[in-house]
């Protein structure tokens, strides 16, 4: 049984320790800090958090394990005269293994009055670079955009396939007219990837960021930031133009965790398209709950963004009172291949093994189908289906090569369903094992012929035992211990 990597929706653990002195002492104690990304292939450690706890004066944060080749976590403080004291945290997740086997790319492309004449010749050159460098396994999505968001794609495509050229000639062929409306380019963002599925998203705005027919209130750009964050949906942006309104774009992309690329006469658009292309492969972590130091007061941003692992985030606030400060936060974050969530997820960073304890759920992607999926004849899962899991326990061991469910332990794709005590999956052996209170039930692959006669409900058998011992190569269940097969009109016991 092939089993696809599992992605994480993580937790991310912060202990740090820092003693601030009482009038400049240069005494500063640093302790195991880090906030801890967990996933599965791809992992992430945020290591080193540490800080300039002295009055006006920097301490340079120290590396924990493996020495990292940027800082990727830091806390500034400022001593003010009349006693308070300020920090400024910057988090960047570093990972250390990326695995991607394709994103989706949603590119909104500007074709309001204000991108003509170079600024248009330099902007389609850009795209044009950007499609030529996206990973071939990568799709994308080209809507143009002003007053309203015109699709150019029939879904997302190839970057260079036949589909991808006719709709860079219709681009051609429209006239910059009008002006744009940046509330209907971020509701086409986050509206983009309902045919989108399981995998990475990004969208990439390419224009001006000028919203000259709807300058947004202040309530109105966080709700449409909401629901960018909701759908887990970064906004990058090339920005270009005559006028351009970089001080929004980047406010859009600090708060969805994207970056922003500014045109300018020292880089050729093929370099710009290049550098667009690589902001998607960066990892965007999306906290779900977060919980600050007590002693950190008046944080602003009062929710914490995304946080990206090409560039820092950062939190400003005032601090009060000395001591241990604990940051601990639940996030998740996009793998091609599906989610694990639970109460509490462990890495060992070392191995890079992980167990999610406490209402353990998963879903991951069962091999994949090069075309339409359909269950293999005598297969135990359908290959390009998502596959779900629930347990009172997950652990992998090997980035998943073995995977363990212990507790309640339940597989399910479609009307397929496995349950047990205990489920034992071996990746690499291609092999699963059950144990314990064994319930599977299968749907009966019928025959044309056959199907027209079938009664309701004859195409589900179940069968229970002891125990089942599963091999993909030869697409044998072996059912031990009372094993019992029961059908509409059919029940064999053991």
């Amino acid at each position: 049984m092939v089993l696809a990597e599992i992605k994480a929706a993580c937790i991310l653990t912060c202990n740090l320790r820092a003693v601030i002195p009482e009038q400049g002492a240069p005494n500063v104690t640093i302790s195991s800090i880090g906030v801890s990304i967990m996933s599965q292939r791809t992992h992430f450690t945020l290591f080193a958090l540490l800080a300039t706890f002295l009055a006006v004066s920097t301490v340079e944060a120290a590396e924990l394990l493996a020495k990292p080749s940027v800082e990727a976590a830091r806390l500034s403080t400022y001593e003010h005269a009349n006693g308070d004291t300020f920090f400024a945290l910057s988090l960047t997740p570093r990972p250390t293994q990326v695995v991607a086997e394709g994103r989706d790319v949603l590119v909104m492309f500007d074709t309001s009055a204000s991108q003509a004449g170079q600024f248009r010749t330099d902007a389609l050159a850009t795209l044009d670079s950007m499609l030529q460098t996206l990973d071939s396994g990568d799709r994308v999505k080209l809507v143009a955009v002003d007053l309203r968001s015109i699709p150019l794609t029939d879904g997302f495509v190839t970057p260079t396939g036949d589909a991808m050229l006719a709709a860079v000639d219709k681009l051609n062929q429209r006239a910059p007219l009008g002006s744009t409306d940046m509330g209907v380019v971020m509701t086409a963002a986050a509206d983009g990837f309902a045919d989108s599925g399981e995998r990475q998203r990004s969208s990439i705005y390419i224009g001006d960021g000028e919203s000259n027919a709807n300058v947004m209130p202040a309530d109105e750009f966080g709700d449409y930031i909401s629901r960018l964050v909701a759908e887990r949906v970064s906004m990058n942006s090339f920005v270009i133009g005559p006028r351009r309104n970089v001080e929004l774009m980047a406010a859009v992309a600090n708060q969805t965790g994207g970056v922003v690329t500014v045109d300018g006469s020292e880089t050729s658009a093929q370099q710009f398209g290049a550098d667009l292309a690589r902001t998607i492969s960066a990892t965007v972590i999306w906290p779900q709950t977060v919980q600050l130091p007590v002693s950190f007061q008046e944080v602003y941003p009062k929710t914490v963004p995304p946080l990206r692992s090409d560039r820092d985030t950062i939190l400003i606030g005032r601090l009060e009172g000395t001591g241990n400060y604990e940051l601990s936060v639940a996030a998740e974050v996009w793998d091609p291949s599906g989610t694990v969530r639970a109460d509490r997820i462990v890495l060992d960073e070392n191995t890079g093994d992980y167990t999610a304890r406490g209402g353990a759920s998963s879903s991951f992607t069962e091999g994949r189908a090069e075309k339409a999926p359909e269950k293999d004849s005598g297969g135990l899962f359908a290959a390009g289906q998502p596959v779900f899991a629930t347990a009172e326990e997950i652990a992998s061991v090997g980035e998943t090569s073995l995977l363990t469910l212990s507790g309640e332990a339940r597989l399910w794709q479609g009307q397929d369903r496995l349950e047990a005590d205990r489920i034992r999956i071996d990746r690499a052996a291609k092999t699963l094992k059950a144990d314990g209170h064994v319930v599977n039930y299968l749907t009966e692959q019928a025959s044309a012929s056959s199907a027209s006669r079938a009664r309701p409900g004859s195409g589900l058998v179940r069968i229970s035992s002891s125990s089942l011992d599963y091999n993909e190569k030869n697409k044998l269940m072996v059912y031990v211990g009372s094993a019992q097969l029961r059908r509409t009109d059919l029940t064999v016991s053991s």
